[in-house]
């Protein structure tokens, strides 16, 4: 009795370490990702400077990971299921660095585009992958703190970017912010053979079907995606040519925003939950069609609180269409992994569709032209949104 005591306590003791081990590789990838993804934001005005593309060529550096990542997405997830989530996992980290490694080496515009592809293909690696391997193995009930912690990673990851990135291109020049990636992804790819090895084994997850009424919360996921993917290139470059803000305000500013965003996450969560008869999502939509406007108009502070208030607006788009994709997912029995891509699917055409509506919009306009046509359409997607919600309702 005693030995089978002990043999199950050790059993579970092994369990706890691979989970903290999965979840650590998961987590460590995705803050590396949302660094790197982000850490560009304060030094595109002189890249854009440098290369001589204006903000039509940094809208395509969006667009290019963006497409990558949609592409890329399907055949990761489809790699993983028929060979195992570990190898492809790993196989992102190493194509991270290589990218991270092109960034720092870039001498032209093309280089540098090629790096941000190929960041958006091992992207489609770590995350389809990454959260497979938790979906696998942690189960309930430490899923959904496994969940919530590499969520958090990314906004970690996201928040940071933009304040290193921005203090380290105004100390040591554009190029320095790529070398500390470059490290941290070496890193990376170091210990995740080590932390994922044996953690999941080849499945065949059930397709999904059926996902026709879940069209309106994908749309509302690809229309907010799409609008902060606009704001990226174009606010930058706007406040660097009406007020001289540098890469270290810039990074300020954007920093503020995503930690705002992250933080709002859990509240409106557990909003959510207790009160899924409220219209959170197409109220998101709303309070960030209003706002949109209002950024071009005024200076670098009131941008700031505007911007923090759109990042707030976006957490009750996203957090919420999270849970409601992920409860049909587990209606239908359908695993978290099949779930996760139809939400990165849409999230990836959402920030492939904003960079080339923005460059469309200030190339006929003018940026406060651009935005406002992009507030008239996240008007349309809460309209959808409610709509089809009335129509559920009465039926």
């Amino acid at each position: 009795m005693a030995a089978s005591q002990d043999a199950v306590e050790t059993n579970s003791t092994a369990v706890r370490h691979d989970v903290f081990k999965v979840t650590a590789a998961t987590c460590g990838a995705l803050f590396v990702d949302s660094l790197l993804y982000s850490i560009v934001v304060p030094v595109l005005p002189n890249y854009a400077d440098q290369f001589d593309v204006g903000s039509a060529g940094v809208s395509l550096l969006y667009a290019a990971y963006a497409v990558a990542l949609l592409a890329g997405t399907p055949l990761m997830g489809r790699v993983g299921d028929r060979f195992g989530h570990e190898r492809p996992f790993q196989v992102g980290a190493a194509g991270l660095l290589i990218s991270t490694v092109g960034f720092a080496l870039a001498r032209s515009y093309p280089e540098l585009l090629a790096a941000r592809t190929l960041q958006g293909v091992a992207a489609a690696a770590l995350w389809t992958n990454g959260i497979a391997l938790l979906a696998q193995r942690v189960r309930p009930p430490r899923a959904g703190g496994a969940m919530g912690a590499a969520m958090s990673s990314m906004s970690v990851g996201m928040v940071a970017g933009p304040v290193i990135g921005g203090l380290l291109a105004e100390r040591f020049g554009d190029a320095a912010p790529f070398v500390v990636c470059t490290v941290l992804t070496a890193v990376l790819a170091a210990v995740l053979p080590w932390l994922v090895r044996g953690a999941a084994q080849p499945v065949r997850e059930q397709q999904p079907s059926g996902w026709r009424s879940l069209l309106p919360t994908l749309l509302a996921v690809a229309f907010g995606a799409a609008t902060l993917s606009m704001l990226e290139p174009l606010l930058p470059l706007h406040l660097a040519d009406r007020f001289g803000s540098g890469p270290a305000t810039l990074g300020l500013i954007f920093g503020a925003a995503t930690l705002a965003h992250g933080l709002a996450g859990v509240p409106v969560g557990l909003l959510g939950d207790r009160r899924p008869d409220l219209p959170l999502i197409p109220g998101g939509l709303l309070g960030m069609s209003a706002v949109l406007p209002l950024l071009p108009r005024f200076d670098v502070g009131w941008t700031t609180v505007l911007l923090v208030t759109f990042a707030v607006c976006f957490s009750f788009v996203l957090i919420p269409a999270l849970g409601i994709l992920t409860a049909a997912a587990e209606r239908r029995g359908v695993g978290h992994g099949a779930i996760f891509a139809m939400f990165n699917i849409a999230y990836a055409v959402g920030m492939m569709s904003g960079p080339l509506l923005g460059a469309l919009g200030t190339g006929f306009s003018s940026v406060t032209t651009a935005l406002t046509g992009m507030a008239a359409v996240l008007v349309l997607g809460a309209v959808l949104i409610l709509t089809a919600a009335q129509r559920r309702s009465v039926t």
